[in-house]
C-alpha cells in the first residue's frame, strides 16, 4: 500500500519536474531563445507565435522587436546583409563582423535574414564582441608618457590599453596602437 502512494507521487512528480536539465542541440547551441534585452522604436509585426508555425527545426524567439522565427543554431551576426526581395524602404541596421561595426542598409521589408536590427544600439549589443587589452608582462627601464589614461582619449573604435611601459591608443581589430 504504501509502495503504489509513493509510486504515484514519483509519477506525479515527473510530470512536474524535468529530469534531463537544460537541452543542448548537436552543435553545443543552447536550445533556447537567446535572451536580448530591447529597446525598440516600434513594436514589428511577428511573423509566429509559436515553434510549430516555423519551418526547418527553427523557433519562435522574441528578437530584434518582434517574434521571428530564429534558427538558434546559427550565429545572426555572421549572416551578410539581406535586404530582401520587396520593395519597401526600411532604414536599417546589419552587423559586418569582418569590419566589426554596424552599418545601415536598406531593407524592402520581406524576407531576408535576422541580421537586421531598427537601430545601430540594438545590433551593437547583439553582435559587437566586447574587446579586451592584451595583457603584457614587461620589466621596463623607465615609463613612457601616456598618450591617453580612459577609452575617450582615443579616436573612434581605438580603445586605450596598457602596454607593458605605458597606455597607448590600441586598434584590437588590428592589434596594433595608434603613433
Amino acid at each position: 500500500m504504501e509502495s503504489s502512494r509513493l509510486l504515484s507521487l514519483l509519477v506525479l512528480f515527473s510530470f512536474f519536474v524535468n529530469f534531463q536539465g537544460p537541452v543542448v542541440s548537436y552543435w553545443g547551441f543552447s536550445n533556447k531563445c537567446p535572451k536580448v534585452k530591447e529597446k525598440c522604436e516600434y513594436k514589428e509585426r511577428d511573423r509566429c507565435t509559436e515553434d510549430s508555425d516555423c519551418m526547418h527545426n527553427k523557433k519562435c524567439c522574441v528578437f530584434s522587436c518582434g517574434k521571428k522565427c530564429f534558427d538558434i543554431q546559427q550565429d545572426v551576426c555572421t549572416m551578410p546583409k539581406e535586404p530582401g526581395p520587396c520593395m519597401a524602404f526600411f532604414e536599417r541596421w546589419w552587423y559586418n563582423k569582418k569590419n566589426n561595426t554596424c552599418s545601415i542598409f536598406i531593407y524592402g521589408g520581406c524576407l531576408g535574414n535576422n541580421n537586421n536590427f531598427q537601430s545601430i544600439d540594438l545590433c551593437l549589443n547583439m553582435c559587437r564582441k566586447k574587446q579586451i587589452c592584451p595583457k603584457i608582462r614587461v620589466k621596463c627601464e623607465f615609463e613612457e608618457v601616456n598618450q591617453c589614461t580612459k577609452n575617450r582619449h582615443c579616436p573612434e573604435n581605438l580603445k586605450c590599453c596598457w602596454l607593458g611601459c605605458g597606455k597607448k591608443c590600441v586598434d584590437l581589430r588590428k592589434g596594433n596602437s595608434e603613433t
